[in-house]
């Protein structure tokens, strides 16, 4: 908490709302008082703004802080995939049941979706080593739902980006690792393009948007 409080106290200045994103770093602090001092019932929801549909995931709904976790961990291991690291997590069977739920809702009301999540899912986006657990499964998940448009993730701080079936997967590289004084994206959504701004070791991107996704 001694850490957190100076940040939040400088984010929370910010004018307009604010939504936060759970990750490996965070789950320092006990789940429970987390969501508190950051106002969350839980660590995923969604929200709707101007037609479209923005989805925040707690890619930490599983870890090794569980049995559950610690059991895909030991499997993920024995199979030796590169991801298998106690620092990645994975969404578990009730968050995927609401996105499953939220994907068909914006696809049935024709809103793009944006899905913000700490840990990248497709491969080529970040280091291997850095997707979350259970990524193949989220891949499809999303895909088939076919109303997302990108997928903003961090975690590997070195940054990354791929586009597969029509949906860009932006890793956004870590302020930690950037030597310039500050690091940051500013996002701006358009019906056919997300324009990517980005400033110290963030790099500039324009996103399209595919036809049938746009409003």
């Amino acid at each position: 908490m001694e850490s957190l409080d100076p940040v939040l106290a400088r984010f929370e200045r910010l004018r307009g709302p604010k939504y936060h994103v759970l990750g490996n770093h965070d789950l320092s602090i006990p789940r429970e008082q987390l969501l508190r001092r950051l106002a969350l019932e839980r660590g995923w929801y969604d929200f709707t703004h101007h037609g479209w549909r923005f989805v925040v995931l707690d890619g930490m709904d599983v870890s090794v802080a569980g049995p559950e976790g610690r059991g895909i961990l030991t499997a993920l291991q024995q199979a030796g995939r590169p991801n298998a690291v106690p620092w990645n997590g994975a969404i578990g069977e009730a968050q995927k049941a609401w996105l499953g739920r939220v994907l068909e809702a914006a696809a049935e009301r024709g809103e793009p979706a944006i899905l913000f999540c700490h840990f990248p899912v497709l491969e080529g986006s970040a280091g291997a080593g850095h997707l979350l657990w259970n990524h193949p499964e989220i891949v499809r998940m999303v895909e088939t739902a076919r109303t997302a448009v990108a997928w903003f993730a961090g975690h590997d701080h070195r940054g990354g980006y791929a586009e597969r079936n029509g949906i860009h997967h932006v890793t956004f590289p870590g302020m930690v690792e950037s030597v310039a004084a500050d690091s940051w994206t500013l996002v701006r959504v358009y019906r056919d393009r997300i324009e990517l701004g980005g400033r110290g070791a963030a790099p500039d991107r324009t996103l399209p948007i595919p036809a049938p996704a746009r409003r």
